[in-house]
């Protein structure tokens, strides 16, 4: 049994097919429009969409995603032209239905327009699955060279054209089929009888789909139509337009394949044309000039197509020729730049960089706001009028070291800022981690900083600074870097060569959810280092010395051809050579983190993502011109007829649910292997349904019978769509009995030990004496799931009557004396009062040692080994010593054997 929330149902429910809606397909040379039809499956809060039928999509193909250059297109037509094509049938539809109306509005009031009951012959149990081509219907409009293959049922889906000499198939699935989630309608009244029960039609006058006999000249019978007839011509009308559509795309297409071109089809949905018995032919030339509009653009499109083609060919000769001179240039730098010992295997060719960054500097009304992080004690402010390099002029000192972060640039007003197709709203840039060096020139200590993101910032009286960057969307979301995807290139990374103070370094931070690498940029001074969170880039030899106006030191170091190629490559003006001094970070994650640093205490620190170029005398032509593609939409016409209604029946499970004083569905859960549905029977028809028994399934009603509303058991369908209804139920509970039992043991230990606690005897373990009692458990359980609700116990039987532990005589052991000489009995007795106690009985005997008495005829007494002198030394007058009382009448025991027991000698 499936059970979910009513809320979250997401199931079929409809007692029609509302259109063929074919959505967006790419149709490439050669292919054929492929169609899936599925049910809709649709739920709005807890009321259920009033149509949901069957709905049939073109799959797309593979290669119409990136289609940029569009030569034309087909437009869907649009809503007024289509109701000014559909004036004409006024004399037959009411109210001038448009040609895009939905099919609510398709089915307001038409009955009483056309006087006609739309009963259709398809019951819940019919509806099966047909993902077959459909058979053809032989009609006597129908000739032997032309058959049409449709299916006409309920669904109205046009699926296939064949004729004798080909077939071109519009391939679409038509699984016409009832919902997956609803059950078999269980009904009194049989299949026959219920099919037989909905099929009379009336049509403008009550009449019987019998043979009417009528007098005429001829003496001939006179069949009266009935509205089966009405739509089986609607459906040859619908047929004859849909093949005439299908055959131009057939055309169309052939010819862009002999043109080498590519075509793309959209497939919009169809244009509904509603539609009475009587406004037949009317609206049948409504159709038809609905086609010939269709044919008429893809004639236009077609032409437009082919000069583009043509415009296309000598553009991509143009663009070849371009990209060859390029090319040959580059290559020819290139074997330049290995001459000057700027290039090596392990450099990226910059032309194949993707970079889906764009931070422009081109940007002409981004502004920064400063926020103070913080607030640490050396940090002294903002200060006024402070400026560097003509266009840092915002200033922020500083006075000392701070590790945390302590300053936040906000910069806002992004315009030609991206990452992928996104416009950046906001750029964060956070300073930390301040290294002051004191020992320079500069008088103030601190960070200068402008308006324009991409000027970077300036430090003076520091050794390095962390900057960290977050981006977010125009809608303030945080964006995460891709791999692959982003670049930052840092840039005036100036050198006076390896182990000297002046070496500007720029080292990425990597961390759990960010981080990047270096990459080896071609024609550049500035190498890759292993640093302590990353890689750290900075030149080795001193690229600053090229920034000279005195040469002759650059070309000791670097070569005439070098210093010609890049001298002045720091320009703060002149960027045109700034790779010689730029280094490339490849980044990833939700953050961008760099240590700028220096040991000199002041630099310019740059950051972008334009990725330098090679500095020659060559631009490349850019993006190969994309072949056009000739991109078509159109929508194919429908005449409709149906009407339909159905009914539903839920059951929702409220158990455990209080409180309620009238249930909704949404309080429960929907059974939805419990659904009954009684599917597509025309307004005024009636029904019967036999309810779920659901007593038998362990379910009770949660209301009372007269809650049940009665369309559940039968009823009308009074109205187009959706019916209703809803059976609340809770679960049902049993109860269960049984004797139980449970003992009791009690134990008895004796320990037999020396005075010092060693072991005098071996232990005496009685045998243990056992306790029973009966008890009756009670336990209710859940009926629908088998789970215990509770479970209960009553002891209230008699326990075992009294028990005793028999009195036991302690052993005897030679030259000691038990403390105690028997041990017990223990009448021992349990009730519920003590049953949870310990009752076990544990007893110890401590031997002592007899004392030893010297015998009158010992010449050899034994003196004490310890002797007290006498506190008295008064010599007692008489000496003779009294008998000591005890041992005059003492006899030493007899042991006394248990059974198994042994004693020393």
């Amino acid at each position: 049994m499936t059970a979910k929330k009513i809320n979250k149902i997401d199931i079929e429910l409809s007692p029609k097919v509302k259109r063929v809606a074919m959505s967006t397909a790419s149709i490439l040379l050669g292919a054929s429009l492929m169609g899936t039809a599925k049910p809709i499956k649709k739920i709005v809060g807890d009321k259920y969409d009033d149509e949901i039928g069957l709905v049939v999509k073109a799959d797309t193909i593979e290669g119409t995603e990136n289609s940029s250059d569009v030569v034309t297109t087909v437009d869907q037509e649009d809503q007024t032209s289509s109701e000014t094509e559909n004036t004409t049938s006024t004399n037959e539809v009411s109210n001038n239905q448009n040609l895009e109306s939905s099919e609510d509005n398709a089915s307001n009031n038409e009955l009483s327009g056309k006087n006609a009951t739309d009963s259709v012959q398809t019951t819940a149990a019919s509806m099966e699955t047909t993902n077959t081509k459909v058979e053809a219907i032989n009609t006597s409009e129908q000739t032997t060279t032309s058959s049409t293959e449709t299916t006409n049922t309920a669904a109205g889906v046009t699926a296939s054209t064949q004729t004798s000499d080909e077939k071109t198939e519009v391939e679409v699935n038509t699984s016409v089929q009832a919902p997956e989630t609803t059950t078999e309608v269980k009904t009194n009244t049989s299949e026959k009888e219920l099919e037989e029960s909905t099929s009379t039609e009336t049509v403008n006058e009550q009449v019987t789909p019998e043979t009417q006999k009528n007098n005429t000249s001829s003496g001939q019978e006179k069949t009266t139509p009935t509205y089966q007839d009405s739509v089986d011509k609607v459906n040859q009308i619908n047929d004859a337009a849909q093949k005439e559509l299908q055959n131009a795309i057939d055309t169309l297409t052939k010819e862009v394949e002999a043109l080498g071109g590519k075509l793309n089809i959209t497939v919009g949905d169809k244009v509904d044309i509603n539609t009475n018995v009587n406004g037949i032919e009317t609206n049948k030339k409504e159709l038809e000039k609905h086609i010939q509009a269709k044919l008429d653009k893809f004639d236009s499109a077609l032409a437009e197509y082919k000069n583009a083609l043509t415009k296309y060919d000598a553009d991509l000769a143009e663009y070849k020729k371009k990209l060859a001179e390029y090319n040959k240039k580059k290559e020819e730098y290139i074997q330049k730049l290995k001459d000057m010992g700027l290039w090596n295997d392990g450099n990226v060719d910059l032309d194949e960089i993707k970079q889906d960054l764009i931070l422009s500097d081109k940007e002409e009304n981004t502004k920064v706001e400063a926020e103070i992080l913080n607030n640490f004690d050396n940090q002294v402010g903002f200060m006024k009028g402070e400026s560097i390099l003509g266009f840092l002029d915002h200033f922020y000192q500083i006075n000392g070291q701070i590790k945390d972060e302590f300053l936040k640039l906000t910069y806002t007003g992004f315009e030609k800022s991206y990452y992928g197709n996104e416009l950046i709203g906001k750029i964060e840039i956070t300073f930390s981690d301040w290294t002051p060096q004191l020992n320079t020139p500069n008088k103030y200590q601190g960070i200068y900083f402008g308006d324009k993101l991409t000027d970077g910032f300036f430090y003076t009286k520091s050794e390095g600074v962390t900057m960290g960057m977050k981006l977010y969307d125009s809608k303030g979301n945080l964006i995460t870097l891709k791999s692959n995807t982003a670049y930052i290139t840092v840039g005036s990374l100036n050198s006076t060569g390896k182990d000297t103070n002046y070496v500007e370094k720029a080292e990425i931070i990597n961390g759990t959810n960010q981080g990047g690498n270096g990459v080896v940029i071609p024609g550049s001074s500035v190498s890759i280092h292993q640093g302590q969170y990353g890689d750290v880039l900075y030149s080795d030899k001193n690229n600053e010395v090229l920034n000279n106006t005195n040469l002759k030191d650059a070309i000791a170091i670097w070569g005439q051809d070098i210093v010609d190629e890049f001298k002045n490559w720091d320009s703060p003006t002149n960027r045109l050579k700034e790779i010689f001094g730029s280094g490339l970070f490849k980044v990833w994650g939700d953050g961008i983190t760099i240590r700028f640093s220096n040991k000199v205490g002041s630099a310019w620190a740059t950051y972008s993502t334009t990725v330098p170029k090679l500095s020659f005398e060559g631009v490349h032509p850019g993006k190969e011109p994309e072949k056009p593609v000739l991109n078509v939409s159109y929508s194919s016409g429908n005449m409709n007829l149906a009407a339909n209604g159905s009914v539903h029946i839920h059951y929702i499970d409220v158990h455990g649910v209080s409180g309620v004083v009238e249930y909704e569905p949404t309080h429960g859960i929907h059974l939805d292997d419990r659904l009954q549905s009684i599917l597509h029977l025309g307004i005024g028809d009636e029904y019967t349904n036999l309810l779920w028994d659901w007593e038998k399934h362990g379910y009770v009603l949660a209301t009372s019978p007269d809650k049940v509303h009665p369309g559940t058991q039968s009823g009308q369908i009074d109205k187009e769509g959706e019916q209703h209804y809803w059976i609340y139920l809770t679960h049902d509970t049993k109860t269960t009995t049984e004797n139980v039992n449970r003992d009791k043991e009690v134990n008895q230990t004796i320990h037999y030990v020396y005075e010092d606690g060693s072991t005098a005897a071996p232990d005496h373990v009685s045998i243990k004496l056992t306790f029973n009692q009966t008890g009756t458990q009670t336990t209710i359980i859940d009926v629908v799931t088998g789970d215990i609700i509770e479970t209960k116990t009553e002891w209230d039987g008699e326990w075992t009557e009294t028990q005793r532990f028999v009195t036991v005589v302690s052993p005897t052991i030679d030259g000691y004396t038990a403390d105690r000489l028997e041990v017990g009995p223990y009448d021992i007795t349990v009730n519920n009062d003590n049953y949870g106690e310990n009752l076990d009985k544990e007893d110890t005997v401590v031997y002592k040692a007899n004392p030893v008495v010297p015998g009158p005829d010992d010449p050899n007494p034994k003196p004490d080994p310890n002797p007290k002198p006498d506190p008295d030394p008064t010599p007692d007058p008489d000496p003779t010593p009294d008998p000591d009382p005890e041992l005059e009448d003492f006899v030493p025991p007899l042991p006394e054997e248990e059974p198994g027991a042994e004693y020393p000698d």
